[in-house]
């Protein structure tokens, strides 16, 4: 009985939908559409494969897909694709590299390649979006744009299930000005959330992850302010000497005590389920981590009552 909920854990749900969802992505819905339905009408009621369902996708695209879907099917992790932005004569261009996403101090293999597809958006404004199958271990990718794009995000949409690299300070131009109009909310999670896998990997110093916490601890998305949180106080139990909590304990509150006060411990007549979610979360934070005196005093004289 445990093997067969073994077989239907995390990675066959969550990951399965990710790698699906990027393909789906990169072949676009309709056709996506049109490689189901012919894999359904085709083997209905009958035994079929992996290889059956991808060859059906394969057959409606025009595409490979089969080769490309089953490295994420027989290659264990995920891959971590490094992005550097080329502006020197002519087109921009993109140097892109990727090896296996793996902890500091993991003896695991890191030599492994994906065939990925990687979209990315660029530009001003909402930008625009170009894609490409990514096979090799390293490749340069001639962009279409004119000129050197402002800024890149290089998990458009966050449908790609793979970690970013940025280089030579696209991550600060990337998240600089209105960063909450540029990125939708998904790719706004999925940039904290490869911020924070980054560091874990000491790929990104801790300095450029933390700088990520005055740019989205005053998002609109709970989800998104969630993340930012947990990013900020990540560092506090290892990082942090004992003459410096007073520091970060100033940082939690510079960035996160306006909104945990405009909240409150009480909940208010017209609250959000966003409110009531993040309301225990953020004043937590705040009161213990950030070291608030008046939203501890306020705790306290609550749970006397």
């Amino acid at each position: 009985r445990d093997d067969i909920s073994n077989a239907f854990d995390d990675i066959t749900y969550s990951k399965g939908a990710a790698v699906i969802g990027m393909f789906e992505n990169w072949l676009g819905a309709e056709t996506f559409r049109k490689g189901v339905h012919a894999y359904l009408a085709k083997y209905a009621n009958r035994n079929a494969t992996a290889a059956d369902f991808l060859g059906s996708l394969s057959a409606a695209s025009g595409k490979d897909v089969t080769k490309a879907f089953s490295s994420f099917l027989d290659k264990p992790g995920a891959p971590a694709v490094s992005v550097a932005m080329d502006c020197g004569s002519g087109a921009p261009s993109l140097r892109l590299a990727q090896e296996r996403s793996l902890p500091i101090g993991s003896k695991g293999s890191a030599s492994q390649v994906w065939s990925i597809p990687v979209c990315v958006r660029y530009g001003a404004a909402a930008g625009e979006t170009e894609c490409t199958l990514m096979t090799q271990a390293r490749m340069r990718w001639a962009l279409k744009a004119k000129s050197c794009p402002a800024w890149l995000d290089a998990n458009a949409g966050a449908m790609g299930y793979y970690r970013v690299e940025y280089a030579g300070g696209m991550l600060a131009k990337l998240t600089s000005g209105d960063v909450v109009a540029r990125l939708s909310a998904p790719e706004r999670v999925d940039l904290i959330g490869n911020a924070r896998a980054m560091a874990g990997e000491g790929k990104l110093p801790a300095a450029e992850a933390l700088s990520l916490v005055p740019a989205f601890h005053a998002d609109p998305e709970r989800q998104v302010i969630q993340l930012i949180l947990d990013l900020a106080l990540s560092i506090r139990q290892d990082q942090v000497p004992k003459d410096l909590v007073p520091n970060h304990e100033r940082f939690v509150r510079t960035n996160f005590l306006a909104r945990a006060r405009e909240l409150g411990w009480n909940p208010k007549p017209g609250d959000s389920d966003d409110d009531r979610l993040l309301r225990p979360i953020l004043l937590l934070a705040v009161a213990t981590y950030g070291g608030d005196p008046e939203l501890a005093r306020q705790a306290r004289e609550l749970a006397e009552k």
